[in-house]
């Protein structure tokens, strides 16, 4: 390797080690606005729930805390790892492997798609691996990926095992990130549009299947059409928006109720930390 080559990979390998002198700080403060202004939000909302349930109006907001501290020393480790080692196959591999594991441990152990061992679900965890598999594999097979049987078909029935053991969770919505992902990266990967046009057409017939032989799946729809029709007939989440909407209109009613809208907080949180 020659003098410059190796001080152009040892400058790469500083700044994917994200040193202070590297890091991107408009991004951090972004984020640490994001972070001040979601606190602010959770205990707004939830001290008058956090006392009915638990006698005392901190205690989810203390929850929301501690996971935002374990939020931000995995973002620390993250920070300094060196993606490029993510290349390894090996490494992609076993990601997908204790994914899948994970994603069949839920069904016999898991309740409401999270494991017993706290609120966790593997489906999250599955739509960021299926990133790092699919990109590692799709590079690797750049050259035959138009082939259908050594590109497509085994990157579809990896996806679609994925988007499988997440719809017998069921949890169809992210079943359709999954394949979503896994189309897009498909794509941007150099896929004949021919191919992605016959996958799309086989990905709306199945879940067109999914949805008449899940109960969730009719739930969804049946509570989507009537809500069209009679907005208080949809949904949950549907009805909950819709009163916030009524209550606090387009600018919402304030932290706590007061009187200063609570656009304007990512405003005056930005403005304290430059």
């Amino acid at each position: 390797m020659s003098g410059d080559k190796r001080a152009s990979k040892q400058a790469a390998n500083v700044r994917m080690t994200a040193s202070p002198a590297y890091l991107d700080w408009p991004l951090l403060l972004v984020t640490g606005a994001l972070l001040i202004f979601g606190m602010m939000m959770v205990y707004s909302t939830t001290f008058d729930l956090s006392y009915y349930w638990h006698d005392n109006r901190s205690t989810m907001f203390v929850k929301h805390l501690w996971h935002m501290v374990v939020g931000l020393a995995a973002l620390a480790f993250c920070a300094r790892l060196d993606y490029q080692k993510l290349r390894i196959s090996a490494v992609a591999v076993g990601m997908l492997l204790g994914t899948l594991i994970v994603l069949v441990l839920v069904l016999f152990f898991g309740i409401d798609r999270g494991l017993r061992a706290g609120s966790y679900q593997p489906s999250e965890l599955a739509k960021l691996v299926i990133v790092v598999y699919s990109a590692v594999w799709l590079a690797s097979k750049k050259e035959t990926l138009r082939d259908f049987w050594r590109g497509m078909a085994p990157f579809a029935m990896v996806v679609g095992l994925v988007a499988g053991l997440i719809v017998l969770q069921p949890d169809i919505s992210a079943a359709a990130t999954i394949l979503v992902i896994g189309a897009l990266m498909f794509f941007l990967a150099g896929a004949d549009l021919l191919q992605l046009g016959g996958a799309s057409v086989i990905a709306a017939l199945v879940g067109t299947v999914v949805i008449q032989f899940y109960a969730t799946g009719q739930q969804r729809i049946t509570e989507y059409v009537a809500g069209l029709r009679d907005i208080t007939e949809g949904s949950w989440h549907v009805l909950q928006a819709t009163v916030a909407f009524v209550d606090g209109g387009i600018f919402g009613v304030g932290l706590g109720a007061a009187n200063l809208p609570i656009c304007l907080f990512p405003i005056l949180i930005a403005f304290l930390l430059l």
